[in-house]
């Protein structure tokens, strides 16, 4: 009898990738809803002070007045006189809600192991800014309460869609680095 050396079954087959497979994750992780709803609250309402921060800065260094939370809060005040504490808190809660959007959204791509959720975050920060400008520049600026803000530039518009940017790189690096700390 003749014996031939080998597998005579043929080349063996590589496993079928499925679509998404960039976003599959790299490691084990554990985060229960709660935990990713917990991060983005807080890493939410932190990026909402990282925006004001950033906003703030531009406004010293380069004389522009881009003060979002006097905007927001006399929109509905009416005035500037209250509208710092309103716009305050109607700010941080906002950036704790769309935190946790954010960090679900994550979550739900599989998208939360370093240095993916960082850039993930930064593209809804543009897109979620792109919508917020919008908004700015159409709608608020014509019917805005407070007669100094009803003139917004392209400028103000490009600095709160960098601005949002910032919020979803930083959320994203929250989620990141909880993913790691669970893992």
């Amino acid at each position: 009898m003749i014996s031939i050396p080998g597998n005579l079954s043929g080349p063996k087959r590589l496993p079928r990738r499925r679509f998404g497979h960039a976003f599959q994750r790299k490691q084990p992780m554990d985060m229960t809803f709660l935990e990713t709803t917990l991060c983005g609250l807080a890493a939410g309402a932190a990026g909402a002070l990282l925006m004001n921060l950033f906003l703030r800065w531009i406004s010293a260094t380069f004389a522009e007045p881009v003060n979002m939370i006097e905007v927001l809060g006399s929109f509905f005040t009416g005035s500037r006189r209250n509208a710092i504490q309103l716009g305050t808190f109607i700010h941080l809660a906002s950036g704790a809600l769309f935190g946790t959007i954010y960090s679900w959204i994550l979550t739900f791509l599989g998208a939360a192991v370093l240095p993916i959720p960082l850039f993930t975050g930064m593209g809804l920060g543009f897109f979620h800014g792109l919508l917020v400008s919008y908004i700015l520049m159409a709608f608020v600026g014509q019917s805005h309460p407070v007669e100094a803000f009803r003139q917004s530039s392209l400028m103000v518009g490009v600095l709160y869609l960098i601005s949002h940017i910032l919020y979803g790189g930083f959320v994203g690096l929250a989620v990141g680095l909880l993913t790691l700390a669970v893992s």
